[in-house]
């Protein structure tokens, strides 16, 4: 069930626009949460702002936006009040892909010999150029075994 959380930015995922849960009367903030939570497809939401109504019945008004884990949007939608929700056991996940490029960049970017930071700038470098199928890049970049190959298949 999504909760309010924080987002593990090791992963990739998608913040969607706002949505609302609301209720009034007694429980009235368990009960704008619960109708927050109607929204389905949501891994989580962040951002959370509560507002209250002064005067006459109370209410609570939750506004947070939805976030999915992932590469693939899929927007989250609200259920209609009255209808179950559906509770997802666990966390879920995205089916898994091989990265042919992340392996081979790593291997790349360790030959520098550099810095941590210098080290993961050329590595992301590498990952973004194999991508975008870089077959030149990547046949040099698979044979650079030296800090001076590396440089020369980046300055490429």
């Amino acid at each position: 069930m999504p909760a309010l959380t924080p987002i593990d930015a090791s992963r990739p995922f998608i913040v969607y626009a706002a949505v609302q849960g609301t209720a009034c009367g007694d429980g009235a903030a368990a009960g704008a949460l619960e109708d927050l939570f109607r929204v389905s497809g949501a891994d989580g939401f962040v951002a959370a702002v509560v507002e209250r109504q002064r005067g006459g019945d109370r209410c609570v008004t939750i506004t947070a936006r939805p976030f999915t884990y992932g590469c693939t949007e899929r927007a989250p939608t609200k259920l209609a009040a009255g209808k179950p929700m559906h509770v997802v056991p666990g966390p879920t996940t995205c089916p898994t892909s091989a990265d042919a490029c992340t392996p081979d960049c790593t291997r790349y970017a360790g030959a520098l010999g550099g810095g941590e930071f210098e080290t993961a700038a050329f590595r992301e470098r590498c990952v973004s150029r194999c991508r975008a199928a870089d077959d030149a890049f990547m046949t040099c970049a698979r044979a650079a075994t030296t800090p001076d190959a590396v440089r020369r298949c980046d300055a490429t």
